[in-house]
This record gives structure tokens, C-alpha cells and sequence, in this order.
């Protein structure tokens, strides 16, 4: 059971990621109070379900009551709008109306929003991004999100989706690849992988790979070159980026974020080579919670 003192009630958040859906409940400010998660189920239909029993939980463990409206983040590509779950290879479904079922469900008006604008949003409200940046989550793939004094830019339901911009492989030299296949966190250990079989755990991801590079010794080669180009590629993408936009702040989040200020140090200096104005760069502070904070601040501040 939890216990809160003189919080009239608490906000719940829930952030359905690719293994778990986690839920939490949180104040105003963003103090989180409780959390909750679940394996993330195949299909539209099984994640409402899931969603509703977590919620069911959190309702029966609170002591307090909960806010009366609830924001869901979820992956791929959502229309926000209507409340439709566009689009998820990953997670089984297709044009599937899940703001509609989940308020079936609960009983309760949903607001269903897209995970990397609910981090930038959670970010900017409880973390490290200023109210105007871009905000890039950088883990198993590449998305991206802008603020724009607080408010999301999002003019078109497929707005974001840098990860699949194609770009020269650095590794097979006249082929092009998606951006994340190139430095997405996750895409920092499959292509050290390449370079060297079985060296890194079958789970491994950035982190392991700058770990060995700075440790030195044997497969620091292998893992220089691929931070050194897997950098230099994300540096021409974010010069590009803010070409576009201005020099406005980037924050890193997702698992590249957790590099925190030597990643700082060494995008600075790539982006001093590539543009004339670069822009400043920053590290999520949030953590694996941002999404589900974003979806706290959204219930908040949004009339659905």
C-alpha cells in the first residue's frame, strides 16, 4: 500500500515499451510514488488488456485517489488525434483504435501519445531539456522528437522518424543503411560484433563497446572504429538537423545517453567540424522513466 501525505492525488503514467510496460504514479512535480510493470504482449488487443490489469492494481494498492484522466505512450506511429495505434511491426498491430479501448476499459478518458514525444515532453518538464530542443532517444533504434517553447512539433503523424533516413554504411563501402543501423545504441554492438565474433555478450549494447574501447587491450581497435564512425555518422545527421532548425539544444537519451559527459565531449567536437554554429549538447536525465513521466506531465496539462 502507499502512502502519500497532503497530495490530494497522484497522476498515473504508463509507457508500453517493446519487453514491458511500466506504469508509475506520480505528483506534480514529478516525484515518483510507485511503480508497476508487465511483459509486453503481441497485438493491440492483449497490451489493452495488460494495461487494464496494471491499472486495476494501482487502483486497488493506492490509498489515494488517482488523477481522472490517464496518457499511454506507446511505440511506432500513432495518430494522435483520433487516438490510433498506427502502426508497430515490432509489437503486432496495425490501424488499431487503442485510445478508444482503453477508455472503454477504464472507464476513464485516455490520451494516447507517441514514446519519444512523451519522453521529450517528460524531459522538459522534469529533466534536462530546455523547453525548445530536440530530444533523441538513442537505444534499440533512433526517433526524435522537437519542443518548441514546450509545445511538440509534430505536423505529420510520421514527423520523427530519423532512424530511418538512409545514409553511406561506413562498413560496406558505396551501400546505404538506415541511420540507426549505424549508430543506434544497439547498432554500436551488432557492428563490433561483425568486426569481432563473439567477443561482447549476446546482450551487449553501446555502453560495452565504449567500456572496451576506453579500457584498451584487445578488441579496443575493433570498438574505436566503430565508436569513431558510429560518432562521425550521428554528428552529420544532428549538423543536419539543426541546419534546419537552428542551433537549438540536443538532448541524448535512451541507452547513448547513459554515456553521459564524455559522449557530451566528443559530439561537441564533431559537430565544431561540421557546422558553423553548432549546437549544444545535453544527456537525458530521466532515465528509462522519461516516457512514462512525459505521459504524467501530458495528463496534466492536456484537456482530453
Amino acid at each position: 500500500m502507499i502512502e502519500v501525505m497532503d497530495i490530494s492525488s497522484l497522476i498515473c503514467g504508463i509507457d508500453v515499451g517493446g519487453t514491458s510496460i511500466k506504469a508509475i504514479v506520480a505528483d506534480s512535480a514529478g516525484e515518483i510514488h510507485g511503480t508497476w510493470s508487465a511483459p509486453t504482449p503481441h497485438g493491440g488487443a492483449a497490451v489493452v488488456r495488460a494495461i487494464t490489469e496494471l491499472v486495476t492494481t494501482i487502483r486497488t494498492e493506492t490509498s489515494i485517489p488517482l488523477h481522472p484522466r490517464l496518457c499511454v505512450a506507446v511505440p511506432g506511429i500513432v495518430d494522435e488525434a483520433s487516438g490510433t495505434a498506427v502502426l508497430s511491426v515490432n509489437l503486432g498491430w496495425e490501424d488499431y483504435p487503442m485510445r478508444a479501448q482503453l477508455a472503454e476499459a477504464l472507464h476513464m478518458p485516455v490520451y494516447l501519445m507517441q514514446d519519444a514525444r512523451a519522453g521529450a515532453y517528460g524531459e522538459a518538464r522534469f529533466g534536462a531539456a530546455p523547453a525548445t530542443c530536440i530530444y533523441l532517444p538513442i537505444g534499440t533504434g533512433i526517433a526524435s522528437a522537437v519542443l518548441v517553447d514546450g509545445a511538440i512539433l509534430s505536423p505529420h503523424l510520421w514527423t520523427g522518424e530519423v532512424g530511418q533516413v538512409p545514409t553511406p554504411d561506413p562498413d560496406h563501402p558505396g551501400q546505404r543503411v538506415a541511420l540507426e543501423k549505424i549508430c543506434s545504441a544497439k547498432a554500436f554492438a551488432t557492428r563490433f560484433e561483425e568486426l569481432k565474433p563473439h567477443f561482447l555478450p549476446i546482450d551487449a549494447g553501446a555502453n560495452e563497446v565504449f567500456r572496451l574501447r576506453d579500457a584498451g587491450g584487445e578488441g579496443s581497435a575493433e570498438a574505436h572504429r566503430v565508436i569513431e564512425t558510429g560518432l562521425a555518422t550521428l554528428a552529420d545527421a544532428i549538423a543536419a538537423w539543426t541546419a534546419l532548425l537552428g542551433p537549438i539544444p540536443v538532448v541524448i537519451g535512451g541507452g547513448l545517453g547513459k554515456e553521459g559527459a564524455p559522449l557530451v565531449t566528443e559530439l561537441t567536437a564533431l559537430l565544431a567540424e561540421r557546422s558553423y554554429m553548432p549546437a549544444p549538447i545535453l544527456t537525458a536525465s530521466l532515465g528509462s522513466l522519461s516516457q512514462a513521466l512525459g505521459t504524467v506531465a501530458m495528463a496534466l496539462d492536456k484537456d482530453f
